[in-house]
């Protein structure tokens, strides 16, 4: 799992689904503050990726 801060829902929901492998959003906690989750790999290309595109933090659960 991971939480992602600073992007808008939309944005993170596109990413989730272009990553080869399971990643989803899990949990919407407020408006541009969501939790992933899936397969380890996959979460962590998604956290790339919304860092790359601006996110906050983008930040792996334990």
């Amino acid at each position: 799992m991971a939480a992602i801060i600073g992007l808008d829902d939309e944005v993170v929901e596109n990413i989730c689904s272009d990553i080869d492998g399971i990643v989803v959003p899990a949990n919407y906690n407020t408006p541009g503050q969501l939790v992933i989750s899936g397969a380890w790999t996959p979460v962590e290309q998604a956290c790339a990726k919304a860092k790359e595109a601006g996110a906050r933090r983008a930040m792996l659960l334990p």
